[in-house]
């Protein structure tokens, strides 16, 4: 092989390995139990918040319940992680 059919190979495992580094796995806002299947995985970095706003109407209060979304969906949308995985941040 030449040089610059050398250079290209690395050049193409380079890019492989670089994208294969922001995966939600390898995250620290990363949440999966034992028993639970990786594609319902969850993203503790971006939370859904319920203010429960209706004791407005009703007088009843209740606490703000705070959920994750699934990491599927935080990689779907560009004002959460998306594709590039803007928010995510190395478990180290």
């Amino acid at each position: 092989m030449n040089n610059s059919t050398m250079k290209l190979i690395l050049l193409f495992f380079v890019t492989i390995v670089s994208g294969l580094d922001k995966l939600c796995m390898n995250c620290k806002y990363f949440k999966k139990d034992i028993f639970t299947p990786s594609k319902y995985a969850q993203c503790k970095k971006f939370l859904i918040i319920d203010k429960n706003v209706n004791y407005l109407i009703d007088g009843k209060r209740k606490e703000e319940t705070k959920n994750m979304y699934y990491c599927s969906t935080a990689r779907s949308f560009d004002n959460l992680c998306g594709e590039d995985g803007t928010g995510y941040e190395s478990k180290k």
